[in-house]
């Protein structure tokens, strides 16, 4: 199967009417001349990461973000392709540490500190698509 975009088979007939389209043919022509002539985050190769992480079949929770961090930390793009997730693991992006207080809030509230990992690959792994 000859793919437009390097994403899994199993995402890719899911969304191939899509990616397909027309709409979305022109909408990938158009970021990438601008990235010909600007900065733009997440690095291409990043652009799909969710999907690549998270398997089609293991999908059990969706969570929809709504900053793209468009700015960069310590010289690199915050933004890597997987949404709340932070490129650089010493910078806790705004959204994730709301997330991260509710987890405390809602399972850890007795604790005076719990667990936080700001790799959140493994979120992704188990099945929670973050877009």
């Amino acid at each position: 199967m000859k793919k437009l975009i390097d994403i899994p088979d199993d995402w890719y007939q899911h969304l191939k009417e899509t990616i397909e389209s027309p709409y979305f043919k022109s909408l990938g022509g158009f970021i990438a001349k601008e990235r010909s002539s600007k900065q733009i985050f997440p690095k291409k190769d990043e652009v799909f990461r969710a999907f690549n992480l998270t398997p089609f079949q293991k999908v059990r929770v969706v969570i929809l973000g709504m900053d793209p961090y468009p700015y960069t930390h310590k010289g690199e793009p915050v933004a890597c392709g997987l949404s709340f997730a932070p490129r650089n693991r010493d910078y806790v992006p705004p959204s994730l540490r709301i997330m991260y207080g509710r987890i405390k809030q809602d399972i850890y509230p007795d604790e005076l500190s719990f667990p936080i990992d700001m790799n959140i690959e493994s979120w992704a792994k188990q099945g929670i698509l973050m877009l």
